[in-house]
């Protein structure tokens, strides 16, 4: 993946991804679409609980 594919913006260095993060990106291609977008829902409330406890 390219830096822009990952919505990169605060040009963090990309890493070279594992066997296991491609086998991640592999297996979310294979869900529907509306698991994809449960996935993303997720991962979107990780985030935001991380930045909230962070910020304390």
């Amino acid at each position: 993946m390219r830096e822009y594919e990952c919505g990169n913006e605060k040009n963090v260095e990309v890493k070279q991804l594992t066997v296991s993060d491609q086998q991640l990106i592999a297996e979310y291609h294979l869900l529907t679409e509306e698991n994809q977008k449960l996935v993303q829902a997720y991962m979107r409330g990780l985030i935001k609980m991380a930045s909230r406890s962070e910020s304390e």
